[in-house]
Parts: C-alpha cells; sequence; structure tokens
C-alpha cells in the first residue's frame, strides 16, 4: 500500500501529535478528516489507554494534549 500510494502515508498532511497523559508519552493521531463551515471539529483528548480511566463523555480536565 505505501509503494503504491505513499502520500497517503504522509504524517504531516494526515497526522497531528499529542501528549498522552496515559501513556506518558506523545502519540500519532489521525487529523479530523472534514471541515464544516461554522463548526469546530475535533479531540478533546490524543488517546485512551485501557483501564488508564472509566469511560465518560464529560472529560472535564485532561492531561492530553495537541502539540
Amino acid at each position: 500500500m505505501m509503494a503504491k500510494f505513499p502520500e497517503l502515508f504522509d504524517r504531516e498532511r494526515y497526522c497531528e501529535t499529542w501528549w498522552s497523559e496515559g501513556y506518558k508519552e506523545d502519540v500519532s493521531t489521525v487529523s479530523p478528516v472534514v471541515q464544516i463551515e461554522g463548526i469546530e471539529i475535533g479531540f478533546e483528548r490524543g488517546s485512551r489507554p485501557n483501564g488508564a480511566d472509566k469511560p465518560t463523555w464529560d472529560f472535564g480536565k485532561e492531561g492530553d494534549f495537541k502539540r
């Protein structure tokens, strides 16, 4: 796949780097895939390792942040 479509693997174009509090290191995530005028589309956290916290939509104060 990489040999045939190398543009799909351009990390600077399609990925973001986040600090992950759960992993205690940087992680690479896929950037949001759409843009809609008037709507902010994005993520609140870069990762959520299994068992790191209880599953919830209330993100509160997270340790993850986009670099």
